[in-house]
């Protein structure tokens, strides 16, 4: 069993980067090559947030062209049902729990292990398998990920804050996850989008 001690960020009043739907507001991440390392290999990505909308479809991170491309991309979101989904070519995994309350911070971690997928939220594992087996799809592509918005297409801005987005090209664990939300991991990810450069608008 993994125990999980109270979140880090959870109450405190830390700096985030705050993403305004309606303005269309999102990071470029502008190198269409930055996680084209990862190829068809197992990857996390985790990212402290909250919402100011519910029920509405919204990216949380993408890598794909304005369409599906190939083999290519990922996409890391909330659904309309205020579900999390991880999708790879539409190869997916929903959460079983859904994230409503606005203003709060949630700690949400997204993973590819081989054939399936898996959800973790605050620390605890939500969901895990997959529609599909995403085994043999592959990160490599011509799109740079976006952060706050579906990859190229000008579709599902996010609205709410965010920081901290990490992507790591491994699978973590339970217990490594759990040691992220409460802050006692300290493994440089791959990638490191800190968002803390001071409380600001995308």
């Amino acid at each position: 069993a993994v125990t999980v001690t109270q979140g880090k960020l959870e109450g405190l009043g830390l700096s985030s980067l705050d993403f305004e739907t309606g303005s269309s507001q999102y990071i470029d991440t502008t190198n269409d090559a930055v996680l084209d390392s990862i190829g068809t290999g197992d990857w996390t990505m985790s990212v402290w947030l909250t919402r100011e909308t519910a029920g509405v479809s919204q990216t949380i991170a993408g890598k794909v062209l304005a369409g599906w491309g190939g083999s290519m991309g990922f996409q890391f979101g909330l659904l309309s049902t205020n579900k999390v989904r991880v999708d790879m070519q539409t190869r997916l995994l929903d959460s079983t729990a859904t994230i409503t309350t606005t203003d709060k911070w949630y700690h949400i971690v997204v993973s590819k292990n081989s054939s399936v997928f898996k959800i973790w939220i605050d620390g605890v594992l939500d969901a895990s398998g997959a529609s599909s087996s995403p085994a043999s799809l592959t990160m490599a592509g011509a799109s740079p990920m976006m952060i706050g918005k579906y990859g190229e297409a000008t579709t599902e801005y996010y609205d709410g804050k965010m920081r901290d987005v990490r992507m790591y090209d491994y699978s973590l664990s339970d217990d490594q996850v759990a040691s992220l939300y409460s802050g006692s991991y300290n493994v440089t990810p791959l990638n490191w989008w800190k968002l803390d450069e001071g409380h600001t608008t995308a």
